[in-house]
């Protein structure tokens, strides 16, 4: 038990003197910048598609309606009214989930290249 105890003890004061850095924290080479540019660019077209299909509009008046993501809490919201606006119509029930949906499914897909990148 008096050995566990050693071993937690130098455990700990290993930890606290080498912090364990998050993904988020560690720099990206220039390759790893390159692979999450390219992914999240992949993920952002895909959602552009799925919303210009599901609102039945070009995906040029998708991509206006885009809100600059580090600054929006809520982006299929600030979407949804740009779209509404343009439209002049308010979209469906079934419009504004599918929305939200596959805005979900880009941030997940966003998270999961940030993730990706660094392990490359």
């Amino acid at each position: 038990m008096k050995t566990l105890r050693v071993v937690l003890s130098c455990l700990s004061l290993l930890l606290a003197a080498f912090p364990v850095t998050s993904f988020a924290q560690m720099p990206l080479t220039p390759a790893q910048a390159a692979i999450l540019k390219r992914d999240v660019q992949k993920a952002q077209d895909h959602y552009v598609r799925q919303v210009a299909k599901i609102a039945g509009v070009r995906e040029a008046q998708v991509r206006q309606a885009l809100p600059d993501q580090a600054r929006i809490t809520d982006p299929a919201s600030r979407v949804i009214a740009a779209l509404e606006h343009q439209q002049g119509r308010a979209l469906s029930e079934e419009q504004k989930a599918a929305i939200r949906a596959a805005e979900t499914e880009f941030s997940a897909a966003v998270q999961d290249a940030e993730k990706n990148a660094h392990r490359k």
